[in-house]
């Protein structure tokens, strides 16, 4: 994930990152992966999960 964020710096594109828990509310675990990427307006969201 932190490469990511450094090429999408590097770029200048603006996005903005969604951490989502388990509909628990609690982490899975400690690894995150990218479930969706979504455009909006000018900007990406970029939503990752826990497992």
């Amino acid at each position: 994930m932190e490469k990511v964020e450094e090429m999408l710096k590097k770029h200048n594109v603006k996005y903005r990152i969604c951490y989502l828990l388990s509909p628990k509310g609690k982490k899975l675990g400690e690894e995150k992966k990218v479930i969706k990427i979504e455009e909006k307006d000018d900007e990406f969201i970029i939503y990752v999960s826990y497992f």
